[in-house]
């Protein structure tokens, strides 16, 4: 027995941004705002123009079927569809854009440095946001970013203003708010350099986290943060132009294959709801004790590199090394980086003292770090 598929005589409407045509008479979809270009195959293109002259799914289903498809393909072919323009922000339901101009049920303001968010909820409880997102709340009365997370049927709407940013399952919706909030902020950042890494600070002492994925940075970053450290943030660090560094206290995300390294120091991590994100990860975010947050020298830096059964060990890198390391990882609102911003930069590194950290076992990874920030 196949469910109802939801939409089948809801009327869909096309984001303002979408525009569809073709080129070299290949049909495509062109995002304006994600500068992304779709093509369309035949069939596509055929449920495409349907839905734009009349909206509904059953009308496209229809035509295909006057075209001569089967009534099973015609009905996969326009599912298959819909549901991906629904989940990727080309589409969205006339019934969720309608309630974006009604009154919200709640509202929250988060600021996130230069960053004012204010978040809409129509159907849906705030719980959650404030949840993972609550250490940002704010007062303030305005804010430049304003998205709304709306209910509609079984799916989870998320909004830019009117422009729809996709639908989600009820474990999908929060991650794709994570990362909209990471890159509108990342956009708003102007005086700062941002690079992806973990801060902790440990009696006035920055010490930073770099890794390639699999590396370990967040697991050890969250039991660090239960070991002493004060954690300031698990993926993005900013280098002022005073050549400090302070984290962004995003909620550290923590994968799958952690949760059990995680759960012997934050137990409280096994009762937190799972989230899969677009890259079909599960996670759960876990919200460190709030910290004093300023601007803090870096005092370590530590490139990691986990291998079963490797011992604890420091190798000493040289400044320019760990510079060009951390540096692949660095991003600019712009495009590009500033020299005077590169320079500061490479100052901060040249004070730290920098090494590739081997380790295996996480307890044993810690002691072996305070044993070096202790010297």
């Amino acid at each position: 027995m196949t469910t109802k598929f939801p939409w089948d005589d809801s009327r869909l409407v096309a984001s303002t941004t979408i525009h569809h045509f073709s080129i070299g008479g290949r049909s495509v979809l062109f995002c304006e705002a994600r500068q992304a270009l779709y093509g369309l195959n035949p069939t596509a293109d055929q449920i495409w123009r349907s839905l734009a002259e009349n909206g509904r799914p059953v009308e496209a289903r229809r035509r295909l079927a006057d075209l001569g498809v089967g009534d099973d393909d015609a009905r996969a072919f326009v599912e298959d569809a819909t549901l991906s323009w629904l989940h990727g922000g080309q589409l969205a339901p006339q019934q969720a854009l309608a309630r974006l101009h009604g009154r919200p049920d709640a509202s929250r303001v988060l600021c996130i440095d230069e960053l004012a968010a204010r978040i809409n909820f129509f159907g849906i409880p705030p719980d959650e946001v404030d949840a993972v997102f609550g250490q940002f709340a704010a007062n303030a009365s305005s804010a430049a970013l304003e998205l709304s997370i709306v209910a509609c049927g079984d799916e989870i709407f998320v909004f830019e203003g009117d422009r729809p940013l996709g639908s989600f399952g009820a474990d999908g919706w929060i991650p794709q708010l994570k990362a909209t909030l990471t890159e509108r902020y990342a956009a708003n950042v102007r005086d700062a350099f941002l690079i992806h890494g973990a801060f902790l600070v440990r009696e006035g002492r920055g010490l930073l986290l770099s890794g390639v994925p699999g590396a370990g940075k967040t697991t050890l970053c969250v039991a660090l943060a239960k070991s002493g450290w004060d954690y300031q943030g698990d993926d993005i660090v900013r280098l002022e132009s005073s050549g400090k560094a302070m984290g962004t206290p995003f909620a550290a995300c923590v994968k799958s294959d952690a949760w059990p390294l995680v759960a012997e120091y934050a137990p409280e991590i096994a009762e937190l709801p799972i989230y899969r994100r677009s890259d079909g990860k599960d996670v759960r975010y876990l919200r460190a004790a709030p910290s004093k947050r300023r601007p803090r020298s870096i005092d370590f830096i530590l490139l990691l590199s986990r291998r079963p059964g490797a011992t604890p060990n420091f190798e000493p890198v040289e400044p320019l090394d760990a510079f060009s390391t951390l540096l692949e990882s660095a991003f600019s609102a712009k495009g590009a980086i500033s020299a005077t911003a590169l320079k500061t930069f490479a100052n901060a590194i040249e004070g730290a003292a920098s090494f590739r950290f081997t380790y295996s076992d996480l307890a044993d990874a810690i002691r072996a770090i305070k044993d070096l920030t202790d010297e």
